[in-house]
């Protein structure tokens, strides 16, 4: 759905007969909402992670021609992101290394309360409106993170270098970080990707 918003919306529109603009729309709060007369074990645990924007209500007929929906509801809660990221960054022998990810982290989602985190197998990267402007591997003694950065960023603080990527690769800069002394550089760099991707969005 947030990869096509346009959609989403030009249906809201077709359908309701009115005029909804994509700014009108809050989309970190959307959610998917399943309506079963059952759900497997499997389906009904996944309501247990507090960051899976779904939800699962059970539907009942009766022979009377009434319905009633039951929302299930979560045993307990836990979030998905920390269990995944947790996953790759215990992949990490230096503690080092994993602290200057945390502070990192704590910076970044400052940026803009918009941005939003993926997990990947073995990487972790951030969003905002749907496009990614970072990407860090995780590496045993240090951080290497691709920025969507031009090739002719001049300043580098010292600690970026210029990719040799292929055309159409839009992320131009490297930044490779294994000391708490680089991370405020290391940020600053980093908006700026932010700040190229959110000044096209």
């Amino acid at each position: 759905m947030l990869s096509n918003k346009g959609e989403c919306i030009l249906e809201y529109n077709e359908q309701k007969d009115k005029t909804l603009h994509r700014k009108d729309v809050d989309w970190t709060q959307s959610k998917v909402i399943f309506i079963s007369p059952y759900f497997t074990p499997y389906q009904i645990e996944a309501i247990n992670f507090k960051d899976l924007p779904i939800e699962l209500w059970e539907v009942r007929f009766y022979e009377n021609q009434t319905i009633s929906y039951t929302q299930l509801k979560p045993i307990e809660t836990a979030s998905i992101k920390e269990i995944s990221k947790g996953g790759v960054i215990e992949r990490v022998s230096e503690d080092v290394i994993k602290d200057v990810f945390t502070s990192m982290d704590n910076q970044i989602t400052e940026i803009d309360p918009n941005i939003q985190q993926e997990v990947g197998k073995s990487t972790i990267y951030y969003k905002i409106s749907g496009i990614t402007f970072a990407y860090f591997w995780f590496q045993k003694t240090q951080l290497s993170i691709d920025l969507r950065l031009p090739k002719t960023t001049k300043e580098l603080y010292g600690i970026g270098k210029i990719r040799e990527v292929q055309e159409g690769d839009l992320f131009g800069v490297n930044v490779k970080i294994n000391s708490s002394k680089d991370v405020n550089r290391a940020v600053e760099l980093i908006r700026q990707a932010y700040e190229t991707v959110a000044s096209t969005t």
